[in-house]
């Protein structure tokens, strides 16, 4: 065996031994870019089937909750792993749904009209600049520009921020740059560390455990407030500095975990 396949091995012993049969677990995974990796920097199309067959097998543990976390809707979630009974944390946090019961961080309504002008604004900006994808949710706007790293581009997206700024103060809207080329515009008060917060705040945790596996610095403000507690775990294929109790280099050693999870608590 490797060198590498031994510290695989070693974490994984280290990972079990904070295990404990006697409390619940939940774990909370991110979905794209953990549950769905990348490839090449860019997100493989689907899950693997031994993710999806992994998921499965902890549903049918009373003691585990899983909670899957995605920038899409649920429905998008259950389309790619046909698994149903998961508790859902989506658009970064806004939507939660525990027992197929959707509630929300805050009313999405509130922002319905203001990413419809800020949408028409863009149509004025970007027309005719190819490679640009524009995604409007009910709680954040997603703009993913992929490989135009053009002048063109950098102008229009200038004058975009310049003439929606007023918008951006005067309701709190929060800019984040994304690694993946990828800018999203979010109200200040949407994260994912509300949504976690809201699925635990009624549970005993002393008597419980906290997961939380995500790939990338949105997560990392969730990996710091379990810095104390819990197993926190970033998974990428690259090394990066992160304030995670552990690092996985792929999907492959996060099903080596899931199912070692399955086999400790059955």
């Amino acid at each position: 065996m490797s060198w590498a396949g031994y510290k695989v091995m070693d974490l994984q012993q280290q990972l079990k031994s904070k295990l404990d049969k006697r409390k619940y677990l939940y774990l909370f995974l991110d979905f794209e870019g953990t549950i769905i990796p990348k490839s090449e920097s860019q997100l493989q199309p689907r899950p693997r089937q031994q993710v999806i067959k992994a998921l499965e097998k902890l549903q049918e543990i009373q003691k585990v909750s899983v909670n899957l976390l995605s920038e899409r809707s649920i429905q998008y979630v259950r389309d790619l792993i046909q698994v149903e009974n998961f508790n859902y944390i989506g658009y970064l946090g806004g939507e939660i749904q525990q027992n197929s019961h959707p509630s929300y961080v805050f009313n999405p309504e509130i922002y319905k009209k203001l990413f419809k002008d800020i949408k028409k604004q863009y149509d004025l900006f970007f027309e005719n600049l190819p490679g640009i994808e524009f995604r409007e949710t009910p709680f954040y706007i997603n703009l993913n520009y992929g490989q135009n790293h053009s002048p063109s581009f950098f102008h229009a997206f200038n004058l975009w921020l310049k003439e929606i700024y007023p918008k951006i103060i005067r309701y709190r809207l929060m800019p984040v740059f994304y690694h993946n080329n990828k800018f999203i515009l979010k109200p200040a008060k949407l994260n994912k560390i509300n949504a976690v917060h809201k699925i635990l705040e009624e549970k005993d945790l002393h008597k419980s455990i906290v997961i939380y596996v995500g790939d990338n610095f949105m997560d990392e403000e969730i990996f710091t407030m379990f810095k104390d507690k819990g197993i926190t775990i970033r998974i990428d294929n690259y090394t990066a500095k992160t304030t995670a109790h552990h690092h996985f280099r792929s999907d492959i050693e996060l099903i080596r975990f899931l199912n070692m999870i399955f086999d400790f608590y059955v």
